[in-house]
């Protein structure tokens, strides 16, 4: 079993990075680590109170296996609980209720989430989560797409957002706004996509 010590320095370095910045965004190249690196500084911020509880979203198939067995290869995360919310919807709606240090989701879910917490425009159901993943965070690289307006939706609902991606702008730098818009509201990149264009 890898031990904290098997962490790479660029991995130490994107875990005091994360906890140091609310909103931010890892883009380390695939396969280097990006779920370990945001678990590491995801205990370290609940040891200090920082944050309780974590939604991961991201592709389905990472959802129901990738940050359980993370956790499972790392003797620093073992105390985690990891709960999918996958399968249909009575299985999804009590994974949901199920007690849990971190929830994952499949992106394509990210509408059916919204509607369990906001009705109308209006938060009808406490959101549990006070950080949000985006595992593949160029999944919501398109302001039009339903997935990346759910989101803005339920973004006022937590403090603390991370993006995970090897390939931020596969399309090209207009990829980012929309990303960048969930972490920071435009502070960065401008309040419209036209006007970052």
């Amino acid at each position: 079993m890898l031990t904290r010590r098997d962490l790479r320095k660029y991995q130490d370095h994107g875990a005091e990075f994360i906890k140091k910045n609310n909103n931010c965004a890892l883009w380390f190249f695939m396969g280097a680590g990006k779920c370990v690196t945001t678990l590491t500084a995801f205990v370290d911020l609940q040891a200090s109170f920082e944050a309780l509880h974590m939604l991961v979203i991201g592709p389905l198939r990472v959802a129901r296996m990738v940050w359980n067995a993370e956790v499972k290869e790392w003797a620093h995360l073992q105390h985690l609980t990891v709960v999918p919310i996958v399968g249909t919807v009575q299985q999804r709606m009590k994974a949901l209720r199920t007690p849990a240090d971190i929830h994952t989701i499949g992106r394509e879910n990210t509408q059916w989430l919204e509607a369990q917490f906001i009705q109308n425009g209006k938060q009808t159901v406490r959101w549990p989560f006070d950080t949000v993943v985006l595992d593949e965070s160029q999944s919501y690289r398109s302001q039009s797409s339903q997935r990346w307006k759910s989101m803005k939706r339920l973004r006022r609902l937590f403090p603390r957002m991370i993006h995970l991606t090897g390939t931020p702008a596969s399309n090209g730098l207009g990829d980012l706004w929309a990303q960048f818009y969930l972490l920071d509201g435009g502070a960065r990149l401008g309040a419209t996509e036209s006007a970052f264009r």
